[in-house]
């Protein structure tokens, strides 16, 4: 070989790192993280309530105002209605406000702020979200008139990102729905579940903590009573993340009844299938106008 060969590119350095590689870390003594308890983390951050009209979801939204934990911190519940709904608890619920929407516009600018404005809102109320999904569908119709395809694929995005957003938000959100029901084409199978347009009512119910069917039954003694489906239940869109402690059915049930048995404020081993709540004494409600 001659002499004039050029001699071969060395090797890297064994501890050299490799052309493109993530700087090296500096080495962390402990987590560089701090894990909180589970026992801690078990408070729900969303419940989705259905039921036809007038099954009493206006009223069950607004119990939450009752929530021991919220009054005790002075949180307030705050209703955002598109229904007028609100009329029917105005004797029962005083911590509650309420506040009217005709657009969606108007409802987003006010989504924004609470996610992102200080207030002292423990709990949020959608009364109704598929009259809110409604007011989306318009605004998204008239933004886009020669593409429905690209209206509905914005909308079906809005709510799941809309609910997404409300359930991770640093307060409760209880979503009030119409029901209706669903025929499945190929099996005959009928099924009721939330009313929203499109197909984001397949799967918007992973986002919840809750979800449970509202209904008006006759009870033992032939009178109406309200019957809260709280477990999973056949044709119907129903569950829980707590039923190894929640009851399956509860009548007449309230927010703060379901959250003291979560908490276990009420021993899970002495809640019984159903749950009879006393009918709370007429009070003045004050709401912002």
């Amino acid at each position: 070989m001659s002499d004039t060969t050029a001699a071969a590119t060395p090797p890297p350095e064994p501890d050299a790192a490799p052309v493109g590689a993530p700087p090296a870390l500096p080495p962390v003594l402990g987590l560089s993280f701090t894990p909180t308890p589970v026992a801690g983390s078990g408070r729900p951050k969303s419940f989705a309530i259905i039921g036809k009209s007038k099954a009493g979801k206006t009223r069950l939204g607004g119990s939450s105002s009752e929530i021991r934990g919220m009054v005790a911190a002075g949180k307030k519940t705050l209703i955002l209605e598109n229904e007028a709904g609100t009329a029917s608890i105005a004797n029962e619920f005083p911590r509650a406000e309420q506040f009217a929407f005709t657009n969606h516009l108007g409802f987003m600018r006010a989504i924004n702020e609470l996610l992102t404005v200080k207030h002292d809102y423990g709990t949020i109320v959608l009364d109704t979200f598929d009259k809110f999904q409604e007011y989306a569908e318009t605004y998204y119709l008239s933004l886009y008139p020669s593409d429905t395809r690209k209206a509905y694929g914005e909308l079906k995005k809005w709510t799941l990102q809309i609910a997404d957003a409300l359930h991770k938000a640093p307060f409760f959100v209880i979503f009030l729905f119409h029901s209706t029901d669903n025929r499945d084409e190929k099996t005959g199978v009928v099924t009721t579940t939330f009313k929203l347009v499109g197909s984001a009512g397949d799967t918007i119910g992973q986002t919840f903590d809750l979800i449970a069917h509202l209904t008006v039954e006759d009870g033992p003694d032939g009178l109406p009573q309200r019957v809260l489906q709280l477990g999973p239940k056949t044709n119907h869109v129903s569950g829980n993340r707590w039923e190894s402690v929640l009851p399956n059915k509860m009548v007449n049930a309230t927010i703060p009844l379901i959250f003291d048995i979560i908490d276990g404020t009420i021993p899970a081993p002495e809640v019984p299938v159903s749950i009879t709540q006393p009918t709370p004494a007429p009070i003045t409600i004050t709401t912002q106008k």
